[in-house]
């Protein structure tokens, strides 16, 4: 068999060229394999010891050497950050108030500051509240995010962040049911995507309320 650096280069790139998915399934059937000889090595299942005696130290080589390029490939494909959020935590608020038909409907206002890590323009297009976790069959009254215009202090849907700029941007969900004790201090987070669809989390630790109870 040969060994030789330029195969073992060439083994490497097949494998890389594969994807992360591929890599992590060789390094769990490897783990898998070497842990079915470990144990009837220890149990001393009729010919199994010595199949493990052979090939037991490889298969422990290719579980490890396979699990770090398998990560080294799941990093690369890691897309880079495009914005940095900053969350305001002091105009942020949440909320319930009582509708005219008797409903409680709760409302969560998320303000931060928004950086351009890009040398393009980035438009904030959408969120979803994460923390607190929302039904599915729950009625979002509303959900937008507005971001400030690049000059004029003005907001807007699709206003754009020029590179490198940090601008302020104001996030709102309505929801149609009561959620939370109204009145109490909760933990939020909210997922905001650019327009080239990459997600961002940012949690708001101690979400203040503006009232004691719905009104």
């Amino acid at each position: 068999m040969n060994f030789s650096p330029t195969a073992v280069g060439d083994v490497v790139l097949r494998l890389w060229g594969g994807g992360e998915k591929f890599l992590w399934s060789l390094a769990a059937t490897c783990g898998a394999v070497f842990a079915i000889l470990c144990g009837g090595w220890f149990f001393r299942l009729g010919g199994v010891p010595d199949v493990f005696q052979n090939y037991g130290l490889l298969l422990l080589l290719s579980t490890v050497g396979l699990g770090i390029l398998a990560g080294f490939r799941t990093w690369d494909g890691v897309p880079p950050k495009t914005v940095h959020l900053i969350a305001d935590d002091f105009q942020s608020f949440w909320s319930q108030s009582r509708q005219k038909d008797g409903r409680i409907t709760t409302q969560f206002c998320f303000r931060m500051k928004v950086t351009n890590l890009t040398d393009g323009p980035i438009v904030l297009s959408t969120l979803r509240l994460l923390k607190p976790r929302l039904r599915r069959d729950d009625d979002e009254l509303a959900r937008h995010i507005l971001t400030r215009h690049p000059i004029a202090n003005v907001y807007g849907f699709d206003n754009p962040i020029v590179p490198g700029a940090i601008s302020r941007a104001s996030c709102d969900i309505i929801v149609n049911r009561p959620i939370g004790k109204s009145g109490r201090k909760i933990t939020a987070v909210v997922a905001i995507s650019d327009q080239r669809g990459r997600w961002h989390k940012l949690k708001f630790e101690k979400l203040r309320a503006v009232n004691d109870k719905p009104v």
